[in-house]
Formats: C-alpha cells, structure tokens, sequence
C-alpha cells in the first residue's frame, strides 16, 4: 500500500510543480506511473504514443512475499500496444494487447510463463499530463497453459 501512496504522492508533485506545456495535447510525451489496483505486485509502467493513435507501454514488476523461512517471488516484465479513438479528448477509449514474461516461486517451486492478452479500456485525463488508465484483460499463459483474466487501474504523468 505504501507504494501506491508514494507513486500518487510523485505524480501530484510533478503536477503541481512542472512548467506547464505549451500547445501539447492529452498523452503527448512519455508517461512514466504505476499499477494501483490490483494490489498483488508493484508494476512501474512507461508509456509512449507512436504516431497519434498508437501507444506502447513498457512495464516491471516485483514482489517478494516472506512469512519466515520461505520467500514467495513474482517477477514480471511486459510490452503493450494500443490502438486510441478520440486522441484529442480528455477521455480516450482503446484496444491492444500485451506480451508478458512471469517468474513465479512459490513453495520452492519455480515456474516461468510467456502471456499474449487481449486489452480493452480507456485513459481519462485529470488534467493535460496526468491520466488514469482502466482496463481489462484476458490473457493466455504459457508454460503451465492457464488462462487469466483481470482488470487494472494505473495513473501517469507524462513529461
């Protein structure tokens, strides 16, 4: 929880402090924040748009859960693409997909999956460099061939 009030505190920071950008449209630049729900693991996200309507995202997670002798791990890095309608408004839907690496030790046991996840969502702009971003995924797990669905809510600051 203190990782989420942290990365909140950052942004408003950021925010409040930043000169503030001239001619700049919702999203434009490179968004730099963090997973706030679900709480499982700390993810940081970067994001950037390619062109006006295409972002890719770049994210890393740890969590190392100990309960005296035996430490639980989750590892996870993962690339998104995402297709955006309505990129000149506060709210801006999407579509995309994501490709994840998971690392999982739990008990001892070690365990290594590859996902593709179909994304669908939306990004609402507190103001011109700050956003919160829903969404919700279903994913395929390979590896251990499990199938996963889950929803997100993350917030930005874009520089």
């Amino acid at each position: 929880m203190s990782m989420r009030v942290l990365v909140i505190l950052a942004v408003l920071c950021l925010a409040c402090s930043a000169p503030p950008a001239l001619a700049r449209g919702y999203g434009d630049g490179f968004g730099l924040g963090g997973v706030l729900i679900p709480d499982r693991n700390p993810v940081i996200l970067g994001t950037t748009r390619l062109g006006d309507s295409v972002g890719l995202e770049l994210g890393v997670g740890m969590d190392v859960v100990s309960d005296g002798g035996d430490a639980d791990t989750d590892f996870i890095v993962g690339a998104a693409m995402r297709k955006y309608w309505n990129v000149e408004d506060q709210f801006q839907p999407f579509f995309g997909g994501r490709v994840s690496l998971l690392y999982v030790e739990h008990d001892r046991r070690e365990e290594s999956l590859v996902g593709l996840s179909a994304l669908v969502g939306g990004e609402y702009f507190v103001m011109k460099r700050v956003s919160l971003r829903g969404e919700v995924e279903l994913g395929f797990y390979f590896g251990s061939i499990e199938i996963r669905t889950g929803t997100t809510l993350a917030a930005f600051m874009y520089l």
